[in-house]
């Protein structure tokens, strides 16, 4: 659809919930539908897939979740980052508007996305000169209780990530935290488990 022919597709990555829904990544090369002869130009985009509900909060999944029946498999197809449920994935992957509204400032902002787990949650970090922040989104109604766990270690005087203004704010389906220096727990356990 969308005027778009495929011309090649590889898997990505798959994300098993146990008793519950599959979903996939997909990068998926295509040219525009073209009339004439002329080459059009080629396409990479991103394509989640997923077997469960689509619907956030209630509200319909909206036009760009798109139906499909694959091998007897009733799936619900979007191109990332319109993440149905991660509603605000599209504003955090937009270098100028992470910048306007976490940074106060012009020009965009260097993002690199952390983490991505389709329908569930993504981290992304970004940066604007030596300032960096990190975007956590979340389902609309995990959002509250994410923040309260923030202002609770703030409080406590634990060492952890700062709730930054800016997009944190329920109208915006994120949760902006600051960097804390050093290294993280995570990549220390990667690079020396035993340790």
């Amino acid at each position: 659809s969308r005027g778009l022919r495929v011309q090649h597709w590889e898997h990505l990555r798959s994300h098993h919930r146990p008793e519950g829904a599959v979903s996939a990544l997909y990068r998926v090369q295509c040219r525009r539908a073209g009339q004439g002869t002329a080459p059009q130009a080629a396409l990479t985009l991103h394509l989640g897939a997923t077997t469960g509900d689509v619907a956030a909060d209630g509200a319909p999944a909206g036009p760009d979740v798109a139906p499909a029946r694959i091998a007897g498999l009733d799936l619900h197809l979007w191109f990332h980052p319109r993440d149905p449920v991660l509603r605000s994935l599209p504003w955090a992957t937009d270098a100028g508007a992470v910048a306007r509204d976490v940074f106060g400032a012009g020009g965009p902002a260097r993002l690199s996305l952390v983490a991505y787990r389709p329908l569930r949650r993504a981290v992304v970090r970004a940066q604007h000169f030596d300032e960096a922040a990190y975007l956590k989104l979340l389902p609309r109604e995990q959002l509250p209780a994410l923040r309260r766990r923030h202002r609770l270690l703030e409080d406590s005087g634990v060492p952890a990530p700062r709730l930054l203004p800016g997009a944190s704010t329920p109208a915006r389906d994120a949760v902006i935290l600051s960097a804390l220096p050093g290294t993280s727990l995570f990549r220390l356990l990667v690079e020396d488990a035993e340790a």
